[in-house]
């Protein structure tokens, strides 16, 4: 689809570029909804205890219990109101061609209302963005999205030992599935990109690529000195502009191949870059292109520059929708899971010594949302995740991590009658009022004892999706 009779013809397929499309009541799908109907959330609750009849009897019951639990969805109106395209709103100008008719002989009065009110916009609401804008932000919602619900599991053994002794061994576990999360669909595409990702490895090694030699035809990028030759296929290369220019040196060098591309997607003629004299792009767009790196290779084939081979690049090669900033996209993408096994054991007062004591061992798994906007539950796993909290978002189960629980505890509490007052070991002959003050008294314990808690280790950079992560271009082997 050709934006501009300024531009070469896009191999863009105008069927794969994203648009609005309006459901509900009153549009032209009004059987469709934000969110899919969902009848199926039924959530039970059952137990059952069962005394064994061997073992002796009334010694040993069962008992074990299961439930799920539903959180409730709610679509935020204020999100969806943002969707690009939605409102198309036309204000009347002196320069419309039925207002500039009547100015052009006499003022207008209010009898001309009629005829130039209400304002039919330019173009009708809900059409795509164009491709090359990339100056809307977004946020939509899985279109099969489902309701986060959390399952309890519990089975426990009850002994009774003794008289007055009782052991009970239990498990428990509790499932959240289909937490809420979000993530920016459309950060750069460098690590999904096998030739940028290779061409940058050549760069950062001192090599010259010629794929940047193609991308930076007759460009300077910010920062790199006016006395360099620009790449014209013989003096200078583009990985030369890159180890040079002060926008992506830095980066480079550290192997944050993410901010690299970035500097390649935000420079612009606005912000530092410049073309060369005769490779003067396009102008003459509302809104203005961006990508104007990616598009030189267009820009100066449409205008007949080719001192080298150069390259018009897809729109989808730096980013994966050029159409917008960031399209965060809301799913069900975090999970947790706990489990515990506890041993407890309860003496009750027995010649005045009374006590219980629990162990537990007991460990959580979970995996993070992402974070982000769009999300009105509680209950949304993973709040230490930022909108771009994943290492690898196409991989989201290598961040599933270890919760902050202690491992083994110990809880231990009771009371011990103190051996004073009649008929004890001490002042055993007391009686009348002073043995009735001395007898009885009673002292308490209690010990807790537990191993450590995890704790998070962060990077020095943003070297992948998410900041702090680990530096894959690195020597160093990433841990399990």
């Amino acid at each position: 689809m050709k934006q501009s009779p300024l531009l070469p013809t896009s191999t863009c397929d105008p069927s794969t570029l994203t648009a609005i499309q309006f459901v509900g009541p009153q549009t032209t799908n009004p059987d469709q909804t934000v969110l899919s109907r969902n009848r199926k959330n039924f959530g039970p609750a059952i137990g059952f205890a069962w005394q064994l009849p061997w073992f002796g009897a009334g010694k040993t019951t069962i008992r074990g219990g299961y439930s799920i639990q539903y959180e409730r969805l709610t679509v935020r109106d204020d999100i969806l109101a943002s969707a690009p395209g939605n409102t198309l709103n036309q204000v009347a100008a002196v320069t419309d061609p039925d207002i500039a008719s009547i100015i052009s002989t006499r003022a207008v009065n209010y009898t001309d209302l009629p005829t130039i009110a209400p304002r039919l916009p330019q173009v009708a609401p809900g059409l795509s963005t164009p491709v090359y804008a990339k100056q809307i932000s977004f946020t939509a919602y899985d279109p099969h999205l489902r309701n986060p619900y959390v399952q309890n599991l519990t089975l426990s053994i009850t002994r009774s030992l003794h008289k007055t002794g009782t052991l009970d061994i239990r498990y428990i576990g509790t499932l959240a599935r289909e937490s809420l999360g979000s993530f920016d669909l459309n950060t750069n595409t460098v690590y999904y990109n096998p030739e940028l990702f290779n061409a940058l490895q050549v760069t950062r090694a001192g090599g010259n690529d010629p794929l940047f030699d193609q991308m930076f035809a007759g460009i300077r990028l910010s920062g790199v000195a006016a006395t360099v030759p620009l790449v014209d296929g013989v003096t200078s290369r583009g990985s030369d502009q890159l180890r040079l220019s002060t926008a992506t040196r830095a980066n480079l060098a550290n192997g944050n191949y993410v901010g690299v591309a970035n500097s390649i997607i935000t420079s612009s003629g606005a912000t530092g870059l410049t073309i060369a004299a005769g490779g003067s792009g396009i102008t003459g767009l509302s809104p203005a292109p961006a990508f104007a790196i990616l598009h030189n290779g267009c820009d100066r084939l449409a205008n007949g520059l080719q001192n080298i081979p150069t390259r018009c690049f897809p729109e989808n090669y730096l980013t994966a929708n050029p159409q917008l900033n960031a399209a965060t996209y809301v799913g069900n993408l975090g999970r947790s899971d706990y489990h515990a096994l506890q041993v407890s054991y309860t003496l009750r007062p027995t010649h005045g010594f009374s006590v219980q004591t629990t162990y537990s061992f007991a460990k959580s798994m979970q995996l993070g949302g992402g974070g982000g906007p769009g999300l009105a539950d509680a209950g949304t796993a993973g709040a230490g995740f930022g909108t771009n909290g994943y290492t690898d978002p196409l991989n989201r189960n290598q961040d599933r991590i270890r919760g902050l629980d202690s491992l083994h505890n110990i809880r231990t509490n009771g009371t011990i009658e103190l051996p004073i007052g009649p008929n004890q070991l001490f002042f055993s002959n007391t009686h009348g009022v002073l043995g009735r003050v001395m007898e009885h008294w009673q002292t308490s314990f209690i010990l807790n004892l537990g191993t450590g808690t995890p704790a998070s280790v962060g990077g020095a950079g943003a070297m992948r999706y998410g900041n702090p992560r680990y530096d894959v271009t690195s020597a160093w082997k990433l841990p399990k």
